[in-house]
């Protein structure tokens, strides 16, 4: 490969470094579904792909990263990126696990696929039984508990999302606050 044919790849990678900068929620809520997407994709792609598996527990670990990223923000008030960066080691930490313990057995094919399975619902169940992860509703809000509110910051726009969870909760916020108000009379007064 020449230096040359990689130019496209660089032009493509600054536009999207620099898309935070200029880009509505909207379209930084569309681009991290579609990454994630991607992420999800490129895991198939090596399980099933190169692997020969079929696996079902992409949602165990997809979760498991995504839960302590948002217990590690919310509850102990860590920054988004360190949170982060802990909730993909957590992740892949209970891949090891899984592929280990599953590997070790000697599965494969469908037992190999019934067990990750197993492992996805397991963890489900477990997120929602227990008391720290908010049980079946989630990490709560901690707005009304007066918990600190770490935020992923976004130059030019202000805080995206108030947890670094979801980018276009601030808009549906903006929303509500530009909706007139009506009165008690029935001319302005929020009920």
């Amino acid at each position: 490969m020449k230096p040359r044919d990689l130019i496209p790849l660089v032009l493509l990678l600054g536009a999207l470094a620099l898309t935070p900068l200029f880009a509505s929620n909207l379209l930084l809520n569309f681009l991290v579904s579609a990454l994630i997407i991607a992420l999800g994709a490129q895991g198939w792609n090596l399980l099933g792909g190169y692997g020969g598996q079929l696996s079902f527990g992409h949602a165990a670990l997809f979760g498991t990263g995504a839960y302590a990223t948002a217990i590690l923000q919310m509850k102990l008030g860590l920054n988004a990126w360190a949170g982060f960066a802990a909730g993909v080691a957590l992740a892949a930490l209970a891949g090891w696990v899984i592929g280990f313990l599953s590997f070790r057995a000697r599965l494969r094919g469908s037992y190999f696929a019934l067990v990750t399975l197993a492992f996805a619902e397991v963890l489900r169940i477990l997120a929602n039984a227990a008391d720290f992860t908010g049980g079946a509703a989630g990490p709560a809000d901690q707005a009304a508990t007066g918990a600190r509110q770490p935020a992923i910051r976004n130059p030019g726009r202000g805080a995206v999302g108030r947890a670094g969870l979801h980018p276009g909760r601030g808009t549906s916020d903006a929303v509500d606050r530009s909706r007139p108000l009506r009165r008690a009379s029935g001319r302005g007064a929020r009920e």
